[in-house]
């Protein structure tokens, strides 16, 4: 680590957050500047529910990777945002992040350092909603890598789900009210991309995987009190393939699945809005 990064790390800490959000907004170069100010901008403009996650976070926003602005804040890498056209959200992408690393600090995509880099820019205000899009990348991938027997899958999907149980103990620690948004249904045997998309296992089998991720999730986000919501059951046939009609790309849901997220997501919004109203009340 260079002096430079020792000494803004130390100034993070030591400087109170508006403070040190102005003084590091000058310390960018003025094309990163007009970056933040348009983000900050946007989402005051719209009052846009912030969305962090892996590239499945831009189903938020209706954008694709062709929409994505990089944004390089600070020593923990670039931030893709997402200027979609569905204002309600403010959507980052952090990078092909893990569930399971979502706890930890110094992994490769430093999920961990980019979150709190947004919320030292206030682009993450305590007080609000967060929606956490993380998961289908574990299970694709990972699971079954690490398996000997079919039905030991739920013994790995238990470790990544306490992983990202702890982050969640984390961000509502920071005052922030944390919401999941369940891993959908995966890549379909056909659209195998082993350089794009690596997978392991079967579509079967990794669906199983996410519905038990889901069911587990939603348990345990139950008893804190923090939102769940998911469509994967509306993503999968009884068969449990993947219908493949709300995948734009082979890997992430297009915008004809909007029609199956608004209902799911208004319990959620609305759920929200009653319980700001009772901690008011």
């Amino acid at each position: 680590m260079s002096i430079r990064t020792k000494i803004g790390s130390l100034a993070r800490w030591i400087i109170p957050r508006p403070l040190y959000v102005k003084i590091r907004t000058i310390m960018l170069t003025p094309e990163l500047r007009a970056r933040f100010e348009k983000l900050k901008e946007e989402k005051e403009k719209y009052n846009q529910i912030v969305v962090i996650g892996d590239s499945h976070s831009r189903f938020f926003s209706g954008a694709t990777v062709d929409t994505e602005i990089q944004v390089h804040f600070d020593e923990n890498g670039s931030i893709n945002y997402d200027l979609g056209n569905d204002k309600r959200f403010c959507a980052f992408d952090l990078g092909p992040a893990l569930a399971y690393n979502l706890n930890k600090t110094g992994t490769s995509v430093r999920a961990y350092e980019k979150y709190k880099t947004l919320l030292r820019m206030s682009l993450i205000s305590g007080g609000e909603m967060l929606i956490c899009a993380f998961g289908e990348i574990d299970i694709r991938a990972h699971v079954f890598k690490h398996i000997k027997h079919d039905e030991d899958y739920k013994e790995v999907v238990e470790i990544i789900c306490k992983n990202y149980i702890d982050f969640l103990d984390m961000v509502r620690s920071d005052g922030i009210y944390p919401v999941v948004w369940g891993p959908i249904a995966s890549q379909k045997d056909e659209w195998r991309d082993p350089i794009n998309h690596p997978s392991v296992g079967s579509e079967i089998q990794r669906n199983k995987a996410t519905k038990y991720f889901n069911d587990y999730m939603r348990n345990e986000c139950k008893k804190r009190k923090y939102g769940f919501f998911s469509i994967l059951d509306q993503l999968i046939d009884k068969d449990g393939k993947t219908i493949g009609k709300y995948i734009y790309d082979k890997c992430h849901l297009g915008e004809n699945a909007k029609v199956l997220f608004e209902p799911e997501f208004e319990k959620i919004d609305l759920g929200f809005k009653d319980m700001k109203t009772e901690e008011k009340g």
